[in-house]
Parts: C-alpha cells; sequence; structure tokens
C-alpha cells in the first residue's frame, strides 16, 4: 500500500508537464506533491523542507536534470538523508541512461511511457526512500 503522505518534488521546465505529473499523483492519492518550474527553485524549496522523492526533467535550462541530481546528493550528505530521485527523459539508449545512473539517478521514466510508467515507479521510490532512510 503506497504511503501518501510521501513528500515529491515535480521540477520540470515546461509548466504543462509538472502539472500534469502532480495531478497525476494528486488524482492517485498523493498529498504532498510540490512543483518547482526550474533547478535553482527546486534547490530553495529543498533547503526548507526535504523530499523523499524528486522527479526531474533531464533537460532544462541553467541547471539539468542530471546536474540538479549531483546538487540534490551533496544536500543529502549533509543532511544525512535520502532522496530517490527519478529523471523524466525523452533520451533513448544505454549510453544515455548508463550516464544518467553514473550521475547518481535512482530511476528514470521516458516521456513517451509517462502515463503507464509514473506511478508504479514513485510507489517503488517509496519503498526504496523508506528503506534508505531507515537505515541512515
Amino acid at each position: 500500500m503506497p504511503n501518501l503522505d510521501l513528500s515529491i518534488l515535480v521540477v520540470d521546465d515546461t509548466k504543462f508537464s509538472s502539472t500534469i505529473i502532480a495531478k497525476t499523483l494528486s488524482k492517485a492519492g498523493y498529498r504532498d506533491v510540490r512543483i518547482a518550474n526550474d533547478a535553482n527553485t527546486a534547490l530553495s524549496m529543498l533547503d526548507k523542507r526535504q523530499t523523499s522523492v524528486l522527479i526531474a526533467d533531464w533537460l532544462m535550462p541553467n541547471i539539468d536534470g542530471l546536474q540538479l541530481t549531483e546538487k540534490v546528493r551533496q544536500l543529502d550528505e549533509q543532511n544525512n538523508h535520502f532522496t530517490y530521485v527519478i529523471l523524466l527523459t525523452a533520451k533513448e539508449g544505454s549510453s544515455a541512461l548508463n550516464e544518467a545512473f553514473d550521475k547518481g539517478i535512482d530511476d528514470f521514466i521516458f516521456k513517451s511511457e509517462m502515463s503507464k510508467q509514473l506511478l508504479p515507479r514513485v510507489y517503488a521510490a517509496d519503498r526504496m526512500s523508506e528503506r534508505q532512510n531507515t537505515f541512515l
């Protein structure tokens, strides 16, 4: 059973995409869904309150999803916290995904599969995040 109080931060520079993702999560019952439309805003929000799951677009101006992940990992280390990072991508191919995993993401969702993959991936993130934070 999913933890509907799971804190989720959606970061996408396309307001339409972030709104659709947030609405999908809210319709599924998740009560703590926040939106940032750029990485700097997301980092500011994380400074004020940590999140359990970060869903970020890979391609964003200024700070992309991989750079954001690196900064989130630094914050996690400072705060003895674990943030489960799901990267949204239109990029395909194993080299792109290997790069993303090497940079510290935990999971990815192909944008073309968003409607099928979003909720199962968030549910998996919830279970993994809960385990990780238990060990910290």
